[in-house]
């Protein structure tokens, strides 16, 4: 299946009908993810949030009832773990991958670079692809498996706490 993420706001391909969205609080790294009919389907967040190792952060999946139902874990891009490598002076060491595990799979998301992840299985077979539109923005998803379109959100904001790993915060 395709998809089209745009504000917020998840399209099935050539359908202008909203599948599934996504809300969050300027100043919270919680996100709130909700079905095509506006029912909280699940939550996600990053806990251990304060730590500047990436390996003691963990991306949490929530039902809408609030229990765990996926875990992700980053991890830094080979020759980048400060364990091995000592904390370098100028820059951070770079996060490239979570290990995603939901329902039992296991799962890896690789950040190839800031406009294209790919979810691979167990079999490293891609599962999901995101993919940044260019000049016109927001995001095209596509999964050769079958997820929910909510699901898909989650990998997206996945994605995203990836992404925000990388960034150097200047005071």
């Amino acid at each position: 299946m395709k998809y089209r993420l745009m504000g917020g706001i998840l399209y099935s391909e050539g359908n202008k009908v909203p599948v599934a969205s996504l809300k969050y609080d300027m100043f919270s790294n919680e996100k709130r993810i909700y079905d095509r009919d506006g029912k909280l389907a699940f939550t996600t967040e990053i806990v251990n949030v304060g730590s500047s190792n990436v390996k003691e952060k963990k991306y949490v999946l929530m039902n809408s009832a609030g229990v765990p139902v996926g875990t992700a874990y980053p991890g830094y891009a080979e020759g980048e773990d400060p364990d091995n490598a000592g904390w370098p002076v100028a820059w951070l060491p770079v996060t490239d991958h979570a290990k995603f595990q939901y329902k039992g799979e296991d799962f890896t998301l690789i950040r190839q670079n800031s406009q294209y992840y790919v979810l691979n299985d167990e079999t490293q077979k891609p599962a999901v692809s995101v993919v940044h539109r260019g000049i016109t923005g927001g995001w095209n998803l596509e999964a050769s498996r079958k997820f929910s379109p909510e699901i898909l959100l989650a990998v997206f904001v996945f994605c995203r706490n990836i992404e925000s790993e990388n960034d150097l915060i200047i005071v």
